[in-house]
């Protein structure tokens, strides 16, 4: 069975090519991580083909090359891993380029193509092999060939030797082999080793044949040698197309990178301005709920200097029904005292001093009644005005705290306006930056479908180019069949005619 030697350190595509070589290849694969590891499993035992990461270093591919070249396998030859589509699985999958990579087309090689070339990579190595086991069995025959014979016949059969253009054809092989002829049946003991005219004719155009088949497959070999000059040009396009294909990748990631960054900021933008208008909006509702306090203490301080003033016009009023009391009680005791007098002076004119005296202790009584009246008269006009002025400067006061409410609602309604115009330019930079995301995801779908439609135009090409290395390769193939064949026959002819 097929040996495959593979270095591939991504795990994940380390089994996708395990499980493509075990559905689609007849071999045996070896996995390995690394350059190191991939010389010590050559040193045990030499595969048929090696499989290369794309993710290995310059330095360590040229390393491995170096080591390949000190290698005893003609047949050995290398072929970069691709990457490998995997299916995708039926569970949802978040991230902000959803809807983009739903309808994307996923990026990777054929699994059953690229096994179809390592089997073509595998078949073109076993075709070398038996060319150089062929290769050996003539010259295992040449070398019994030349024991049997003696001397005269090369070291080296002359289809192990490359044609030249001095001359020697086919008429100086005959020459050769006639003059080898001669010199075997001098040495030979008995005439009956002495191979005839004719036998000697059929050994000539047997050998003959064998040396056009050999060319033929000389011939078949550089078109061979061609072939893998031009898968290896294949192999470069291609590996160049992975290139392109992963920088495009790392594109499309770098540019779902940037438009996530746009999103957070984004939602932080929002984020800060709801915020900030909950802040300006709890403020505002402070404000007003401190202006609607200070509403209310100004209506109390209005209703309690209401009180106060109805209060003082109630003891105005209790101030002037006792004045006006006292001057009916007075009046009254003026009245009294008269009368009192008038019948004591009708009474005894013999007492008529002593009613003059009481008339003039009534009128002292009087006047100071008269006087009486008069300072309370002047008591309740300066309590009177006092209780104006208290009333005044609290009607003033209360006022004055009415101003400052109006003054303190106007500032709320200032603060609350201010923070709606907040709240709007918030939303208006929400927008915006809501915007400028849209704008950023739509670059990044347009590069990346770019991107996408430029590595599959170049995958295309490699494509095409590996077909037409194939139909060389498949040509070569024929031909190398061919020239088998054709040497085969020649060398059954050849063994029938010495026969």
């Amino acid at each position: 069975m097929a040996q495959v030697l593979a270095i591939e350190p991504d795990s994940r595509q380390a089994q996708a090519l395990r499980t493509t070589i075990r559905r689609y290849v007849h071999a045996t694969l070896t996995l390995v991580d690394s350059k190191d590891a991939a010389i010590a499993a050559i040193a045990e035992a030499v595969p048929d083909l090696i499989l290369v990461s794309a993710l290995m270093s310059p330095g360590d591919e040229q390393e491995l090359t170096t080591h390949l070249r000190t290698v005893d396998a003609p047949h050995l030859q290398t072929l970069t891993v691709s990457l490998l589509a995997a299916k995708e699985d039926g569970r949802k999958r978040g991230g902000l380029f959803k809807r983009l990579k739903r309808s994307a087309q996923p990026i990777g090689c054929d699994p059953q193509a690229f096994a179809a070339q390592i089997s073509d990579y595998l078949d073109g190595a076993h075709a070398i092999q038996r060319e150089r086991a062929a290769d050996a069995d003539l010259a295992a025959e040449w070398a019994s060939r030349k024991a049997e014979t003696g001397a005269g016949i090369p070291d080296v059969p002359p289809a192990a030797a490359a044609p030249s253009d001095s001359g020697d054809g086919p008429e100086s092989t005959r020459d050769a082999e006639g003059s080898t002829s001669s010199a075997g049946t001098a040495d030979a003991p008995t005439p009956d080793e002495t191979p005839t005219n004719g036998d000697t004719h059929l050994l000539a155009d047997a050998e003959q044949q064998r040396q056009d088949a050999e060319r033929a497959r000389e011939q078949a070999r550089r078109d061979a040698a061609a072939t893998a000059l031009a898968l290896e040009e294949a192999e470069d396009q291609r590996r160049e197309a992975e290139r392109a294909r992963e920088q495009a990748r790392r594109d499309a990631m770098a540019a779902e990178q940037a438009a996530a960054d746009a999103e957070r900021q984004r939602e932080a933008a929002q984020q800060r301005a709801r915020e900030e208008a909950i802040r300006e909006s709890k403020a505002a509702a402070e404000a007003i709920k401190e202006a609607e306090q200070q509403r209310r203490d100004a209506e109390a301080a209005r209703d309690r200097a209401r009180r106060e003033a109805a209060a003082a016009e109630q003891a105005a009023q209790a101030a002037d029904e006792q004045h006006k009391a006292a001057e009916k009680r007075a009046h009254a005791k003026a009245k009294r005292d008269a009368d009192a007098a008038a019948k004591a002076a009708k009474e005894a004119e013999r007492q008529r001093r002593d009613a003059e005296h009481s008339r003039k202790q009534a009128k002292r009584e009087a006047e100071a009644a008269e006087q009486a009246a008069q300072r309370a008269e002047r008591e309740r006009k300066t309590s009177e005005e006092q209780a104006r002025a208290m009333a005044k400067r609290d009607a003033e006061a209360a006022a004055q705290a009415v101003k400052d409410a109006e003054r303190a609602r106007k500032d709320a309604e200032r603060a609350r306006e201010q923070a709606r115009r907040d709240a709007e330019a918030a939303a208006e930079a929400a927008s915006n930056a809501e915007r400028q995301r849209e704008d950023a995801e739509r670059q990044a779908r347009e590069q990346a479908k770019h991107a996408a439609e430029a590595a599959a135009r170049t995958v295309e090409e490699a494509e095409q180019q590996r077909k037409a290395a194939e139909a060389v390769r498949e040509q070569a193939r024929r031909d190398v069949e061919a020239a088998e064949q054709a040497a085969s026959d020649a060398e059954r002819q050849r063994k029938d005619a010495e026969r």
